[in-house]
């Protein structure tokens, strides 16, 4: 995986994923280097509102970790089960309890994928 200070390439693999949460749909990417998540991007609300910045900041905070080799269990583990104040959603039956936990659950799936290699 790259390090920070090592130049991105212009083009990365990636997956963008839609999941339903209390507040509407968030649309997560994660780009791969060498099958490894390395950034994470994630959409919802207009641009410029405060969530839509909240959750700009979060995942460049992910990116970073992802970078410095942070183990993506590790950032799951913090982001799942947090719940907000709005009603719980459900995304593939699994309750999604706020926009962190929604994140967590889409990483979730690389974590999944890396055991199935």
């Amino acid at each position: 995986m790259a390090h920070p200070d090592t130049e991105r390439p212009d083009a990365l693999d990636g997956h963008t994923h839609r999941i339903k949460t209390s507040c509407g749909s968030m649309f997560t990417t994660v780009n791969l280097q060498d099958g490894k998540p390395i950034e994470v991007f994630i959409r919802m609300g207009k641009q410029g509102c405060c969530w839509a910045t909240f959750n700009e900041s979060l995942g460049r905070l992910l990116s970073i970790g992802l970078q410095y080799n942070v183990p993506l269990d590790v950032l799951i583990k913090q982001l799942s089960g947090l719940q907000c104040s709005a009603n719980t959603a459900y995304a593939g039956g699994k309750p999604v309890r706020s926009c962190s936990d929604a994140i967590a659950h889409v990483l979730s799936k690389y974590v999944k994928e890396d055991k199935e290699k």
